[in-house]
């Protein structure tokens, strides 16, 4: 295949380092934020989930037994994991825990 632009031509790109937020400015997030915020906040963290897939993240898709989430394809909801990849991460005691509290204040 013959390449279109060549030499001086090509884009240029800035490559930016990835910032993230430290140990402090997560813990003064979590202290601010309500039980529910907190949750969809280390929901985030734990799974390394991206937003679409939290939000359609169903009750199912939490394996409480086996302390996993696993990101499905939801048809009813338009939602189709990446690269159509289903796959499953491990959550953490704490995140079950709130998980389930949260399915206590809201049962449907």
């Amino acid at each position: 295949m013959k390449a279109f632009l060549k030499g001086k031509d090509l884009p240029r790109y800035t490559y930016k380092e990835d910032s993230a937020y430290g140990e402090e400015a997560v813990k003064r997030t979590l202290a601010h934020a309500t039980a529910d915020e907190a949750g969809l906040l280390l929901f985030f963290f734990s799974t390394g989930a991206r937003e679409q897939e939290v939000q359609c993240a169903c009750w199912p898709d939490v394996n409480f037994a086996g302390k996993s989430y696993q990101a499905t394809e939801h048809r009813d909801l338009g939602f189709r994991p990446r690269d159509n990849d289903e796959g499953s991460v491990p959550l953490p005691d704490s995140l079950i825990d709130r998980l389930i509290a949260r399915r206590k204040r809201w049962p449907p």
